[in-house]
């Protein structure tokens, strides 16, 4: 009993942090008080920190993940903690929506002095309701309110550091299949 209440009151707590935490980056973003701080970074090892964190969840799962970069990408110029946040809300969403042994797929190609990452997902898929709102803060959708923990506010993060890199990013999906985000990034940026 006593492991119970220690339980529910560290997922409380923990979901609190993640919803203040969220909401602090989002008041600092529309703020303007987020500086981008542009290095070169090799995305390899940026993936890396992002796996590691949630290799507990994957591994539980037993997911099949396949991260598909060509052996020839290049570093690129770019905000690393942002990068880092948001490949980790993405995979991380991709991570917790998909069923036990799914399946997850990065990809990773420059085009066009632009890096375009996908993180394609077998999850349930998102129907046009959704799919409207889904950058919007705390949009979930009711299929997953109750089920799945979360605060609705890392694809909005997600969005709005995109954006303030010079890219966009955006989602397909279709129901019973699964979803795959995709954003940009300039390949290389001074400031």
């Amino acid at each position: 009993m006593l492991t119970d209440n220690l339980n529910r009151i560290y997922r409380s707590a923990y979901y609190m942090n993640t919803l203040i935490e969220g909401l602090l980056e989002i008041t600092r973003i529309e703020a303007g008080k987020v500086d981008i701080l542009y290095e070169a970074t090799d995305v390899r090892q940026t993936l890396d920190v992002v796996m590691s964190n949630l290799a507990d969840k994957i591994n539980a799962k037993e997911l099949e993940f396949q991260i598909l970069i060509p052996p020839d990408f290049p570093s690129i110029h770019v905000g690393l903690k942002q990068l880092t946040q948001i490949l980790f809300n993405l995979i991380g969403n991709a991570v917790k929506y998909v069923d036990a042994k799914g399946r997850v797929i990065i990809r990773m190609v420059v085009e066009e002095a632009m890096v375009l990452v996908s993180v394609e997902d077998s999850g349930p898929g998102m129907d046009e309701e959704t799919l409207k709102h889904i950058f919007e803060m705390y949009w979930r959708g009711d299929k997953f309110r109750k089920t799945i923990a979360g605060t609705g506010l890392g694809l909005a993060v997600s969005k709005l550091l995109v954006e303030m890199m010079g890219g966009r990013i955006w989602v397909k999906s279709e129901l019973g299949v699964g979803s795959t985000f995709y954003f940009t990034v300039q390949q290389w940026r001074e400031k």
